[in-house]
């Protein structure tokens, strides 16, 4: 059995899903109803974590790209196709990714590549979790410090062991391992940026978030890039839960709360946007099944279709791909 690892590690962004092998069909494909790749065609790049990347439901047998579509970029290329308004859609989504690795590959791939028509930022959850728990740091900061600081020296076997492509090694390098990589320290913080014991964490959260969206605007406006914000659904926000979601969401909080999102909002830099969009509640008053888990969206469901109609509503205006002055 040879399985990849969950994650590889990269430059300036940490880490992506697998490796990029096509250039024209990095990371997820994306359903295409036209058949094929047309250069003539507007691109529109998305950018978020694990609920843009997809690939969640309960539906084991279920057909997705390049078949038909599952993800959210999926369904948006079809929409998009259907109200006369055809684009490449492009899914750059990546497990645990926040609004500054977005930005980071934003501007490695307009390095690298010609400018999008649109692009669109879609987060929230990831922004909102901080797992790092560090204004700023990624997700992925404990996995990103064992890779640069090469613990080697306290652990039996290397840590590259983790990267295995049989996950019983993954599983033994974990086991023998995980005693000797004590990383509860803080860890380099030379900006001295805020931490989640900080009183004013979700206002530094918020700024945090704030200051992306405005280096992403520049660059947009210098690229002549179209660029989109979207604070994505919430299942909080969903007011009636099918049995199935109410099973996988169990006693627990569904989701991160609002402190963030509401901060975010309120932010004069964030306020002032017409190209901001708040979508928590775009599921409020659905009764059938929509989530997974408290996170992602069942890709066997109406759920990424109901988004991506409300996307498309929202690029399609004067300066949407296709249209006309």
């Amino acid at each position: 059995v040879t399985l990849h690892s969950w994650y590889d590690y990269v430059p300036f962004v940490g880490h992506v899903n697998s490796p990029i092998e096509d250039a024209d069909e990095v990371w997820r494909p994306v359903y295409r109803p036209d058949g094929g790749l047309d250069g003539a065609l507007p691109e529109v790049w998305m950018f978020g974590g694990s609920t843009m990347y997809g690939h969640f439901t309960r539906d084991d047998d279920l057909t997705c790209e390049p078949e038909a579509p599952c993800s959210l970029p999926s369904h948006l290329s079809e929409v998009l196709r259907e109200r006369g308004r055809p684009a490449l859609v492009r899914n750059y989504g990546q497990f645990n990714y926040a609004i500054t690795q977005e930005r980071i590959l934003f501007t490695e791939l307009l390095r690298e590549r010609r400018a999008p028509a649109i692009a669109v930022f879609y987060d929230g959850v990831n922004d909102s979790e901080n797992l790092s728990g560090v204004v700023g740091f990624p997700n992925e900061y404990r996995m990103m410090r064992l890779n640069v600081e090469r613990l080697d020296t306290r652990a039996l076997f290397p840590n590259d062991m983790q990267h295995a492509k049989v996950r019983t090694v993954f599983a033994l390098n974990w086991l023998l391992n995980g005693r000797f990589e004590n990383l509860d320290e803080a860890g380099a913080n030379p900006w001295g940026a805020a931490t989640r014991d900080d009183p004013d964490y979700i206002e530094r959260q918020a700024d945090m978030y704030a200051h992306n969206i405005r280096v992403l605007e520049l660059l947009c406006e210098d690229f002549g890039v179209s660029c989109f914000y979207v604070w994505q659904p919430w299942a909080m926000a969903k007011t009636t839960e099918s049995p199935e979601e109410r099973e996988s969401f169990g006693e627990g909080q569904r989701g991160p709360d609002y402190a963030l999102r509401d901060a975010v909002l309120a932010h004069p830099r964030i306020a002032g946007l017409d190209n901001f969009f708040d979508l928590t509640d775009v599921f409020a008053g659905v009764e059938e099944t929509i989530y997974f888990d408290p996170i992602h969206i069942d890709e066997a469901t109406r759920g990424h279709r109901i988004v991506a109609e409300s996307l498309a509503d929202i690029i399609t205006r004067a300066d949407g791909p296709g249209a006309t002055p």
